[in-house]
């Protein structure tokens, strides 16, 4: 979550939790957070520090520790999402520049 939304509030980064715990859940995607955080589809990676190494330089914020406590206790934004390109927009869009794509979180 934090190599995918580095300075991202709180919100962007349980959407961020919400949407691999959703690939989890879904038939369509592996089993596992880990395996869905390292799977490629296409040759590509579906999270994109995952191919240009930066969840490897990251440090944790304390922020992360709570979206995620937060996300695994049942806070969702992500209406069953399983990809950021289809959440619903409510607020204006902010980048994830290291997803490289518009992400658009609910307020």
């Amino acid at each position: 979550v934090e190599a995918e939304a580095t300075g991202g509030d709180i919100k962007s980064k349980i959407l961020i939790a919400n949407v691999v715990l959703n690939r989890v859940k879904d038939s369509r995607f592996p089993d596992t957070i880990y395996d869905v955080v390292w799977q490629t589809a296409g040759g590509s990676p579906q999270f994109s520090p995952t191919d240009d190494g930066r969840i490897y330089t990251v440090s944790i914020t304390d922020d992360t520790i709570e979206a995620v406590d937060r996300a695994l206790a049942g806070e969702d934004y992500s209406q069953g999402h399983c990809s950021l390109q289809h959440v619903p927009v409510r607020k204006p869009r902010i980048w994830s520049g290291l997803t490289r794509i518009w992400c658009r979180c609910l307020n």
